[in-house]
This record gives C-alpha cells, sequence and structure tokens, in this order.
C-alpha cells in the first residue's frame, strides 16, 4: 500500500508543471523539488518550503542534496492509512507556502 502512493504521489509530480521527480521511486520514498516558474536558487527555495512546511505541522519533509543536481525534498510514506488526498494535499501545501518568507 504504501509503494502504490509513493508511485501515486510520483504521477501527481509527473504531471504538475511545477515540480520535478529526481527519479521513479522503486518503494515507498519520493524525491523530487518544487520549480515554481521564475525561481532562480532552486536550493534555497527547496530549504524554505521545507521549513514553511515543517512550521506548520501538517506535514513532514526531509531534504537531501543529490550529486551535481542540488537539494530536493523528500518524502517517506510509511503510514498504511495515508491515502491519496492526503498526498494530494501535501503537494497544495508546498505550492501555498513556496511563496512566505524562510
Amino acid at each position: 500500500r504504501t509503494f502504490s502512493r509513493a508511485a501515486h504521489l510520483a504521477a501527481r509530480l509527473c504531471a504538475s508543471d511545477d515540480f520535478e521527480l529526481a527519479v521513479e521511486p522503486e518503494a515507498n520514498i519520493v524525491c523530487f523539488r518544487h520549480r515554481p516558474r521564475g525561481a532562480t536558487d532552486l536550493d534555497a527555495h527547496q530549504q524554505r518550503v521545507r521549513a514553511n512546511v515543517v512550521r506548520r505541522g501538517r506535514f513532514y519533509l526531509v531534504q537531501t542534496r543529490l550529486p551535481e543536481r542540488g537539494v530536493f525534498l523528500r518524502v517517506t510514506v510509511i503510514n498504511p492509512r495515508t491515502e491519496e488526498a492526503d498526498l494530494d494535499a501535501l503537494l497544495e501545501e508546498i505550492r501555498q507556502v513556496a511563496c512566505l518568507p524562510g
């Protein structure tokens, strides 16, 4: 179930023009970044987005640095009760906090 939810999140990321999927997930971990139109420093943007999401307290994200690609956000779907709607809500949360100061 968690692998299926990760695949759902990856598909939603690929279908969105403001997100970038790092790699197709093989398990329950999804690595991606938010790419808003006009963003110049994507690493700083990911760090700010993560801080704002965590500060709000509804979702938890970690970040990672991929060699030669920069900072990405990472979600590990662990809870078997996670629904597709929860992951869709995460993407909306990211969009909402993207414009807030870090």
